[in-house]
């Protein structure tokens, strides 16, 4: 498995914290407004594709000279319904 250092991890893992602040609410009205029935994903699966790519963002363009070989990768819209995240729950 491939690591990061301990402080770039820091900071990916503060960076992301912090933005899913604004990724949750905007994946919600984008799955509200085209994602279920569009793409037939959950909340969930839209969810966790927004996070997974957002993972990829930091890693591969904000803090791509700290990672040099990403362990995140793109996932395109279109294979939505078929993301396998973290995000579970009752509502979700």
């Amino acid at each position: 498995m491939r690591q990061v250092p301990a402080s770039v991890g820091l900071v990916l893992l503060t960076a992301r914290g912090y933005l899913l602040w604004l990724v949750v609410p905007y994946g919600l009205l984008t799955w509200l407004v085209y994602y279920w029935w569009a793409r037939r994903a959950s909340l969930g699966q839209c969810l966790g594709w927004f996070d997974l790519n957002l993972i990829a963002f930091l890693q591969r363009v904000v803090l791509r000279y700290f990672i040099p070989d990403p362990t995140a990768y793109w996932i395109p819209s279109k294979e939505m319904s078929t993301v396998n995240h973290r995000v579970r729950g009752g509502l979700i």
